[in-house]
């Protein structure tokens, strides 16, 4: 996580969806309702490791207006953010069929973790979304959304760990069955002592 200050973006909001934020950053995925503001805080799709959050931060004003990290259109880049997550699966999709090494299983397993991770927390906070304010459509189509994208990333995650454990699993019992040929072969061909 970054040690950047928080950044206070050109929007207004009512003192108690302030006094709810911290002073240091956005902090997890969540929304704060309050007042008729509903602040939903997203991040961003998390590259390798995952351990830097970048935050996507929406407002939708009472009036359904939604803004994005300021007085932005927030349609549209909410709409980018889900996008962003769905490329992210299509590209390890790609890496997973392309991958004939348990070392490109593995390298594709260690940044699919906090992808798939941060992907649920998408659609848990999109779903709290949805619960403050169900008469939002684009609330309700963004939590579908998201909710196929985490179950793919979810379902590419264990595709990728079974694939994985089969690798090993296959070149363990090979080595096995290769010990067992050498040692047979070592016996066989041992001279009988008299």
């Amino acid at each position: 996580m970054s040690n950047n200050r928080r950044i206070d973006y050109d929007w207004e909001l009512p003192p108690a969806l302030q006094q709810r934020l911290g002073s240091s950053s956005y902090g997890a995925q969540r929304i704060i309702h309050e007042q008729g503001h509903l602040m939903v805080i997203l991040h961003e799709p998390p590259a390798g490791t995952g351990a830097e959050r970048k935050p996507a931060v929406f407002l939708r004003k009472p009036d359904g207006a939604w803004l994005h990290k300021g007085n932005n259109p927030g349609e549209k880049a909410l709409q980018k953010l889900l996008e962003s997550y769905r490329a992210a699966l299509s590209t390890f999709e790609i890496r997973h069929e392309a991958a004939e090494t348990s070392e490109a299983l593995f390298q594709i397993l260690g940044p699919l973790i906090p992808l798939s991770r941060a992907a649920s927390n998408v659609q848990a906070t999109l779903q709290a979304a949805r619960e403050a304010v169900a008469e939002d459509p684009l609330i309700t189509d963004m939590r579908d959304r998201a909710v196929e994208i985490a179950r793919g990333i979810e379902l590419l995650l264990a595709d990728t760990r079974m694939s994985l454990d089969y690798r090993l699993a296959h070149a363990a019992e090979q080595q096995a069955r290769a010990a067992v040929e050498v040692s047979a072969r070592s016996t066989s061909s041992t001279p009988l002592r008299r």
